[in-house]
């Protein structure tokens, strides 16, 4: 299991890998100073509220944190993280017509679209347990799309 702070906002998290048709490349944000894990490579997302639906709280938090409502024309559960202190991060796999430019607030330092195989370091230790358990499934959508 990748190594995490074990600093978790609540008992319940979720984010969402974009996924552009046209490119096949993957988004992914910098961290800034002032999030958990800072300076690692992750993926837009953030805390579920009480009583909020796990997708819903995920595109809520990528609104927040990249100022659009992404054009999400598929979303499915990639994977279900879960800690041994009881935390659970929903992983989601959003699929956008084309690649858009996310106007970042304090939680980024940056965000880039990367090819699956050609990812920056260090990888969010998040992203890193996803990539471990789905690689195959996400490469497989990417080769689907002709990427």
């Amino acid at each position: 299991m990748a190594e995490f702070d074990e600093e978790f906002h609540g008992n319940r998290g979720a984010g969402i890998l974009f996924v552009a048709k046209t490119t096949g490349r993957i988004l992914l944000n910098l961290r800034s100073e002032d999030v958990n894990e800072p300076g690692t490579w992750g993926i837009f997302g953030g805390a579920i509220e009480s009583g909020e639906d796990p997708w819903k709280a995920a595109y809520r938090e990528c609104k927040e944190e990249i100022g659009i409502k992404a054009p999400v024309v598929y979303n499915e559960l990639l994977y279900l993280f879960r800690h041994p202190s009881g935390f659970k991060y929903y992983n989601f796999l959003a699929l956008v017509e084309e690649e858009f430019r996310p106007r970042l607030n304090w939680e980024s330092d940056k965000a880039k679209w990367f090819q699956v195989n050609q990812l920056p370091r260090p990888l969010h230790p998040g992203v890193q347990e996803l990539l471990k358990k789905k690689r195959t499934v996400l490469l497989g959508l990417v080769n689907s799309l002709g990427k």
